[in-house]
């Protein structure tokens, strides 16, 4: 990168410094200023120094920028920089165009315009002069500067509507700017030739003739040149463009291949549209031959995704199936483990089912012993709770007339109480005669006294005696009612042991009508015992086989499932191709065959 913009400095500032040095020297050496006047044209300050540092340091100054706008580019490519970066390329040399005129038109050859020692004449030549050495010295080193430049953006894509500088223009002005500044340097150089010739009259006679007919010659060489480049133009760079055409409908257009260039050139210009042609038609097999070959590619990639699919959906469907199955038979190992599990568990519990059968069979002999025993117990139960109800009635019997020996007691009580009260009357009534009489009677008073105190005790006891009656006859009542109800229980507790007797009967005859089913169900039992052993054999081998099953279906799933990958894989590389393939049908479809 650093040589590139070396090399495009040094074009730039070489295309400036040549001439204008070249300009100095062919002043001295046509003898339009002596030694002395060309060293106080040198000698600084002047104002043309300036001016060429100014231009000097404005063109380092803008090239800088877009040369390191470039360079950040080309080390970090960018869409976005892009559009920018190749703007940069063409004002650079729109740029360039404008300093090499402005410093052609206000340049150092202007400032002898004010030096004493020129004459009219001298000037006018000297401003000929550096014009012709422009032209002719300074557009190499442009063009160098060019060429550089496109080196230097050589991997930078080129951008329609942004040509750098057209062909047909880098010819005009080649062609042009060497013609025209070789006719004036020749114009220069004869004009000079004779100056010092003629006197000085003479030359303010001739100068008029002598600009004139060097004017028209200038004119006719100038038409010339326009002549030959028109038919330079039209050979050279007109087929060219239309080859670019051609391209360019074939890049940017409609891609129509059919066509073909038509040129009458013998040259290489001919030679050049008509290799075009052949590479157009070879292209055009070319591209004809591989849009048929993508079309069948494109039909077979759809018909092949296709299959796969089939496939990558049936082998889905057969990896579903393979993992049921094999998660049925590792369901199925797992269940006949657990049943053969299940059948020690059960064979245990039959060898126990048969050891309580055998001590169920002998308890119910012996519960059928004490059941006869317990009947005859019953009956004799019975037959005393029908003697203690007898001697319940008997009781009931006697209380009740104890009860009419209470009443008959209380009659009596009432026949004292009656007694006692009238003796008490007649007591009282002894002592209020007793009382009448005087002292006669106090002795009769006294007895009378007595008496009343006796009957009134008699009355006390009476009472005494007859509530105790009336409460032996509630407790008699009592006694009654109670043996009345117990008399009752007794009877119930008859019926109950009479329906216990017939329990008793039933529970004897059930047992010895269970017993020998008993004995048969424990002769079966141990049949099936033995038997259980055959089974377990049977279970642990049917186990063994689900268990291979298992293992089997588990790796044919493992299997199966890598497949369904790969197929998935296939299937999304034949949808990649298939993408691919419509791509590039569409890429091809943009030509014309």
């Amino acid at each position: 990168m650093k040589n590139f913009n070396l090399s495009i400095y040094c074009g730039i500032y070489g295309s400036l410094l040549v001439p204008m040095l070249t300009w100095f020297l062919f002043q001295l050496l046509l003898g339009y200023v002596s030694i002395h006047e060309f060293l106080q044209i040198l000698i600084p300050p002047k104002v043309w120094m300036v001016y060429v540092i100014v231009v000097f340091l404005m063109i380092y100054l803008y090239m800088n920028k877009k040369l390191k706008s470039m360079d950040s580019y080309l080390k970090n490519p960018s869409i976005a920089e892009l559009p920018e970066v190749q703007k940069n390329i063409t004002t650079m040399s729109k740029f360039l165009m404008l300093i090499f005129l402005l410093f052609l038109a206000f340049g150092p050859s202007t400032v002898i315009l004010f030096e004493p020692s020129y004459t009219k004449m001298e000037y006018l030549l000297s401003e000929l002069l550096v014009i012709a050495l422009f032209f002719v010295f300074a557009i190499p080193w442009f063009t160098y500067t060019l060429m550089q430049i496109d080196k230097l953006t050589a991997t930078i894509p080129l951008a329609d509507g942004k040509a750098f500088f057209s062909m047909k223009l880098k010819l005009v002005i080649n062609v042009v700017s060497t013609a025209v500044g070789t006719a004036l340097f020749l114009i220069v150089l004869n004009i000079s030739i004779v100056l010092p010739v003629f006197s000085v009259d003479d030359l303010k006679h001739l100068q008029s003739t002598i600009i004139l007919k060097n004017s028209w010659i200038a004119i006719l060489c100038l038409f010339a040149i326009l002549i030959n480049l028109y038919m330079l133009i039209k050979q050279l760079v007109v087929p060219i463009d239309e080859v670019n055409q051609a391209l360019r409908n074939i890049s940017h257009g409609e891609g129509d291949l059919t066509k073909r260039l038509a040129t009458i050139s013998r040259d290489d210009v001919g030679k050049l549209v008509s290799r075009f042609n052949v590479f157009v038609d070879k292209t055009h097999t070319l591209v004809k031959m591989v849009k048929d070959n993508t079309d069948l590619v494109a039909s077979s990639t759809q018909q092949l995704t296709d299959i796969n699919k089939n496939n990558y959906e049936s082998s889905h469907e057969v990896v579903k199936a393979i993992d049921k199955v094999a998660q049925g038979a590792t369901i199925q190992a797992a269940d006949l483990s657990n049943i053969n599990l299940t059948f020690n568990t059960f064979g245990q519990e039959l060898e126990n089912t048969s050891k309580h059968m055998g001590v169920i069979a002998s308890k119910a002999q012996v519960t059928a012993v004490s059941a006869s025993k317990d009947s005859e117990r019953l009956t004799e139960l019975i037959g005393s709770i029908f003697k203690i109800g007898s001697s319940f009635n008997e009781i009931g019997e006697k209380i009740k007339k104890l009860s009419e020996n209470i009443h008959n007691i209380n009659k009596i009580t009432d026949v004292i109480k009656n007694i006692a009260g009238q003796t008490n009357l007649l007591a009282l009534n002894a002592a209020i005669e007793a009382a009448r009489a005087g002292e006669a009677g106090r002795g009769f008073s006294v007895v009378a006294d007595e008496i009343g105190k006796l009957a009134e005790q008699s009355k006390v006891s009476s009472e005494n005696i007859q509530l105790l009656l009336k409460s032996i006859d509630v407790d008699t009542e009592q006694v009654v009612k109670t043996s009345s109800e117990v008399s009752m229980d007794l009877n119930n507790q008859i019926h109950v042991i009479k329906g216990a007797m017939e329990s008793f009967k039933l529970l004897i005859d059930a047992v010895n009508e269970i017993q020998p089913g008993m004995e048969t169900a424990l002769g079966m039992i141990l049949q099936v015992n033995e038997r259980k052993g055959n089974i377990l054999e049977k279970v642990k081998e049917i186990a063994s086989v689900s268990e291979e099953t298992s293992a089997a279906s588990q790796e044919i799933s493992a299997t199966t499932q890598y497949m369904n990958d790969e197929l998935e894989k296939a299937y999304a590389y034949f949808q990649t191709l298939n993408a691919l393939t419509a791509e590039l049908q569409a890429q091809f479809n943009q030509f014309k065959v």
